[in-house]
């Protein structure tokens, strides 16, 4: 039976490398994910050891600092420091050669063209140089000696077309200053780390663009020749360590650095997967098509095999057996594909501006594992239920040419296992969308049997719908022939419309979803932005500098300025808050928060005022006490003075006033900041005098609040781009399977073909009539899709209306060029099928027994 199975391979040659496509393509996916987070993870463990070169020990802050006990500072942005003290404790510990401090915060480079470098994805740093004993090592020029003079890591030094002895200007949350560039910095052999913009400066400069006054982020320490590094970590503790002070060896330094890398890559790891298994999903119809196809029309043979005495059993090993060479073959070629893909994802991170370390590439053991056993474990599984009705032949039955093994009907079994699945799917959808907690695994779980039970049911719908839209074909022959192909196996036409099913069904979700958060964006600026203009930063620099609004608030015609600035903070019970300091005499003309219980004029330094929401779940009125942990005030006692109703712009549940801001949290910077117009002024000449005041902070743009909405409208039109490439991979194989269908097709109907070219259908009737039954397949899977996607779009949005997102948009002309695109795809997947039988011979066609 096994040389009859490889026999069997090697004369469906075609047939099965169609089949192994999609399967190659699928897992190219998943082993090119694998791939390139392995590659860069083993990169980024090169560049770790090579940037700690040298060192022997790190002091950090430790992670939970009680800010009251005076020990170390908090920065602006609510880290903890270390007191500057702590550096010359540590110089002066015995086996210490040599201890440097180091400042990190936000900075900020403007290029000579005047535009800010980078800051789209990756981040914009700054920081003390260390005199090359950290991370970055000098590559040109002279070390900066002056709090006047800076160094930028070589890719930015090369994006910007900087010369060496330039004066450039660096944005930090105090405000432009201008610096004159000295030289150029590198990590090993890379030129910048994974895109990041990087100024770094004197250590008393840092200090003081970085709001970090007397405080250190980090000490970075060497030990004395012939001083181990491990008792030398252990005196260093003993000098300063404590509950606010961290002690830790280079090595352990580089495992959390390398634990927080990998941790990093497991989010882009989870979504690649998730695609992959999309694309494996499809596949898996695809597999399950050919393979009853092809069983359907080897009646014969097999009925022989159990003619002549094999068992219902070996000839299900045949077609078990067909498809583990499938999958391996898909196996072995899905990892080839995989590292290319690899490659070309680096390559395209890398057009966004973020660089991953060259490290080579990586294909571990397990790569190769999953490769082989997702191919084959899809494959089989898909071939067993084909497998089993090849079992079932009947001899006798197949022999006189009576025998059908892929009925044309629906059976019993199937329809209750569709309508099992399509309830439960459901149901799962359901919980995992309204009850709290569920996650998307459950989601996820839902919307697969929601996809299979609805591909189980489809030959109910197949031949009425099939009819219904080949109406629109005309009334010929060819288009009666056509529409007849296509209704005659319902079953068939069902499982090949499956699978483009799912991808039209997720693409137009995904459309759904994001009309929806543009339109309701739309409807909350319309409703709640009271503000003329918004100065909201961009490029990537996620703050604005302090002395903005400021100067704002001087420019004539201006009515108010609003600014809000945000931080984070814990309750007492544990959970994490958001808190926002504004502004309590304008917040609300601007923002419109609209004050339930209580009044903004009360807010004052030591009270607190919290969303409805939250004062609902939290059962808080006003004169109630909570208690918050902030960066600069562990324990707060606030007193709540009000609620107020609407938290979506503002983005918190918990306000502060801006006064308390710098007991509470610390100087920090502006997250957003708003201006109104006085009554009565030149609209078009105010503008103009705000944008000129903000001419002298490059990477941040005033807008009105249609072009806040443009704006938004583009940034989610770029992610919908990115999801629907993802899915595109779905959709090419969806077309496969329509191609393999009607190959397939074709031969079993090589009779039927010859016997209409013999009573006078010319070679272009036969190619047009192929088409037009792709045209039909295609349409009615996407109409599916339309409908399934429609439902899980406004299932999803409606149970987001509490998170803001409150109109639901179906986004007709967009649904519309999908469908006009399945059509496209449908002739496209006909071209070669059709081809094949328009060349039929006629004369060896009407032989075919």
């Amino acid at each position: 039976m096994l040389r009859i199975a490889t026999a069997s391979v090697l004369a469906s040659r075609v047939r099965l490398a169609l089949t192994a496509l999609a399967v190659v393509l699928g897992v190219s996916f998943v082993s090119g994910t694998f791939v390139l987070t392995d590659s860069i993870d083993r990169a980024f463990g090169q560049l770790l050891t090579d940037i700690g070169e040298g060192v022997d020990a790190y002091v950090n802050p430790a992670e939970d600092v009680d800010a009251s006990s005076g020990a170390p500072g908090i920065d602006a942005s609510g880290g903890a420091l270390l007191d500057e003290s702590v550096l010359d404790e540590v110089r002066a510990v015995d086996g210490v050669a040599s201890a440097v401090g180091s400042v990190e915060g936000v900075a900020v480079v403007v290029g000579a063209d005047g535009e800010v470098v980078g800051g789209q994805g990756p981040p914009q740093l700054g920081g003390s140089w260390d005199g090359g004993l950290g991370a970055a090592a000098l590559r040109d020029g002279r070390e900066p000696e002056g709090p006047g003079e800076l160094l930028v890591d070589v890719t930015t030094f090369e994006r910007a077309g900087f010369t060496l002895g330039d004066t450039v200007t660096v944005l930090v949350p105090g405000g432009p200053r201008e610096l004159e560039l000295v030289g150029t910095v590198g990590f090993g052999e890379e030129d910048n780390l994974l895109g990041a913009t990087l100024a770094l400066v004197t250590l008393d400069a840092a200090q003081e663009l970085f709001d970090k006054p007397d405080g250190l982020d980090q000490v970075v320490v060497t030990a004395a020749d012939g001083v181990d590094a491990d008792d030398l970590v252990a005196r260093i503790d003993a000098a300063v360590g404590g509950p606010d002070v961290e002690v830790v060896s280079a090595a352990d330094q580089q495992a959390q650095d390398q634990q927080a890398v990998t941790e990093g890559l497991a989010f882009l790891d989870t979504v690649l997967l998730a695609f992959a298994g999309i694309s494996l999903f499809v596949a898996g119809f695809l597999i399950v098509n050919t393979f009853s196809i092809t069983v359907a029309q080897r009646t014969r043979e097999f009925a022989l095999l159990r003619a002549v005495g094999a068992s219902g059993r070996q000839v299900r090993a045949v077609v078990v057996v067909e498809a583990v060479a499938v999958g391996l073959a898909g196996g072995a070629l899905g990892l080839l594909g995989g590292v290319a893909l690899a490659e070309l994802l680096q390559l395209a991170f890398g057009a966004f501006g973020a660089d991953f370390p060259d490290g080579g590439i990586v294909v571990a053991p397990r790569t190769v594992v999953a490769s082989f056993t997702i191919s084959v474990l899809v494959t089989t599984l898909a071939a067993l239920a084909p497998a089993r009705r090849a079992s079932r032949v009947s001899p006798v039955e197949a022999l006189r040419g009576t025998g059908a093994v892929a009925p044309d009907h629906v059976g019993v079994a199937r329809t209750v296992v569709g309508l099992l699945l399509v309830v439960v799917g459901g149901a799962g959808l359901a919980v995992g969308l309204l009850v709290e907690g569920q996650g998307v695994a459950l989601v996820g779980a839902g919307v697969a049997a929601l996809f299979v039970g609805v591909a189980l049911l489809a030959p109910f719908v197949a031949r009425p719908v099939t009819a219904v839209l080949g109406v629109v074909l005309g009334r010929g022959v060819v288009a009666r022939l056509a529409r007849a192909n296509a209704g005659r196996n319902p079953a068939r036409t069902a499982a090949t419309a499956s699978a483009l099913m799912v991808g039209v069904a997720l693409v137009t979700f995904v459309s759904i979803v994001a009309a929806s958060v543009t339109a309701s964006l739309g409807t909350l600026f319309e409703e709640q932005f009271g503000a003329d203009l918004a100065v909201q930063a961009q490029g990537g620099f996620g703050t604005l500098p302090r002395d903005l609004a400021p100067q704002l608030r001087e420019v004539d015609g201006v009515g108010s300025v609003s600014n809000v600035r945000i931080a984070g903070g814990r309750l007492d019970d544990g959970g994490d808050v958001l808190v926002a300091g504004v502004d309590p005499a304008v917040v609300d003309d601007h923002l419109r928060i609209g004050p339930s219980q209580g009044a903004l004029a009360a807010l004052e330094p030591g009270t607190v005022m919290v969303s409805q929401g939250v004062a609902d779940d939290r059962d808080l009125g006003p004169g109630d006490e909570v208690v918050l942990s902030l960066p600069a005030a562990q324990d707060a006692r606030l007193e709540v003075v009000g609620t107020f109703a609407e938290r979506d712009l503002l983005g918190t549940d918990w306000i502060v006033p801006l006064v308390a801001w710098p007991d509470l949290v610390g100087q920090g910077t502006d997250t957003l900041v708003s201006v109104r117009f006085a009554p009565d002024v030149d609209r078009d000449a105010v503008r103009a005098d705000v944008e000129a005041v903000t001419e002298a902070y490059p990477g941040v743009a005033v807008q009105d609040v249609g072009e806040v909405l443009a704006s938004t409208q583009a940034q989610v039109d770029g992610l919908l781009n990115v999801l629907i490439g993802l899915l595109a991979l779905a959709l090419v194989i969806a077309v496969i399977g329509i191609v393999n269908t009607l190959a397939l097709s074709v031969l079993e109907r090589t009779r039927e073909i010859g016997l209409l070219r013999a009573v006078g259908m010319a070679r272009r009737q036969v190619r047009r009539a192929v088409r037009l039954e792709a045209v039909l397949v295609a349409l009615f899977g996407a109409g599916l899709g339309v409908l399934l996607g429609v439902g899980f779009g406004a299932a999803l949005v409606t149970t987001l209306a509490d998170d803001g997102i409150t109109t639901l948009v179906v986004p007709g002309g967009r649904i519309a060029v999908y469908l006009v695109g399945a059509g496209l795809a449908g002739v496209l997947a006909a071209a070669l099928p059709a081809r094949r039988a328009a060349r039929l011979d006629v004369l060896r066609a009407v032989t075919v027994e």
